[in-house]
């Protein structure tokens, strides 16, 4: 079943809210379990779990990244989205800005 584009936008806006909120620390990061399958393939074609995943994104806990989604391109036909992105890298958890 192909997604809409409405489908498409949904997603990709809350996935990045819920990784910049949730998806760095283990006491939450459960939130995001459903933006993820089991096996997660990336652009190399190697498989990985996505508790690999979960542990890479908590490898650097005293910078947090703050992911905000600027625009999104989304072509409904090929299932693709292009979101062009704002990071910051925050020193602690929900602290200020250090690194724009």
């Amino acid at each position: 079943m192909a997604l809409a584009y409405d489908d498409i936008v949904c997603f990709m806006k809350a996935y990045f809210a819920a990784y910049s909120e949730n998806g760095q620390t283990a006491e939450t990061q459960h939130v995001i379990d459903s933006f993820y399958a089991e096996v997660i393939y990336f652009d190399e074609g190697v498989p990985t779990s996505r508790e690999h995943w979960y542990k890479s994104c908590r490898a650097h806990p005293a910078v947090q990244d703050k992911l905000t989604l600027e625009s999104l391109l989304v072509d409904e036909k090929q299932q693709k989205a292009l979101p062009s992105l704002r990071h910051r890298q925050l020193k602690e958890p929900r602290a200020r800005c250090w690194l724009k």
